[in-house]
């Protein structure tokens, strides 16, 4: 079985077999990345493609899912600053809202800003989530068609080393939102000690802002990823 982003999984099927809404998904936002960036920027969001390749393949599968969940959570926090972001508001690119715009819509402004400067993060987030849905299908798939002694052996493993079926996936989301909520309230914690610096307004708001709109965005992605989780258990029970 191919372990990487190019890969193929043991059902010939592909990695669209794990999870095709998602992989569909992954690949339209960043196409639409691609659309509304600025030129200097395209570079970068190819090159986040090619980081997913390359940890999916080979450093994701050497790692239990909460240590997929971090990674991910780092390398996003990485490409935020990669894409030419900072902490200051005055740093966030207004003019990915109004690409491909005939007349002036709020929602659909605000939603391609928030798409655009979050996008490392949440690609990020999206390609380790597929990583660890296609690693839980893949042990599904071996619990079903173990038989005898060396079979069971072979599944008792596989939970040993993190991958069962029913729990890699509520470990990475778990890990997710944990570390996110950690950000955030030390962020929280730390302006409300520092508020009668003088650069109150200019650093340790602006911080908390931020890590109130990661923690948000965050959230709705973790929630989709959760219903997802449900029905597919849903149907395949």
């Amino acid at each position: 079985r191919g372990g990487g982003g190019g890969g193929d999984d043991d059902d010939g099927n592909g990695r669209h077999a794990a999870a095709p809404g998602l992989q569909t998904f992954y690949c339209a936002y960043l196409l639409l990345m691609c659309l509304i960036s600025r030129a200097q920027n395209v570079p970068v969001v190819c090159a986040l493609a090619v980081q997913h390749v390359v940890f999916d393949a080979h450093v994701w599968p050497r790692m239990p899912a909460w240590q997929v969940a971090v990674s991910s959570l780092w390398m996003g926090f990485a490409g935020f600053y990669m894409q030419g972001n900072s902490n200051a508001m005055a740093k966030i690119d207004l003019t990915a809202g109004y690409v491909g715009m005939r007349d002036f819509s709020p929602p659909r402004v605000l939603l391609l800003i928030t798409l655009s400067v979050w996008a490392s993060l949440l690609l990020w987030v999206l390609a380790a989530f597929a990583h660890v849905w296609r690693r839980r299908s893949a042990v599904r798939r071996d619990e079903e068609s173990v038989h005898g002694p060396v079979g069971a052996a072979a599944a008792t493993a596989a939970v040993d080393a993190d991958v069962d079926a029913g729990d890699a996936v509520s470990k990475f989301l778990s890990t997710v939102m944990f570390y996110q909520m950690l950000i955030a309230t030390v962020a929280a914690l730390v302006t409300t000690l520092m508020r009668q610096h003088i650069m109150v307004w200019t650093v340790f708001s602006p911080k908390l802002l931020y890590a109130t709109s990661q923690s948000f965005h965050l959230l709705c992605l973790v929630t989709a990823m959760m219903l997802s989780e449900f029905l597919s258990s849903v149907i395949h029970t």
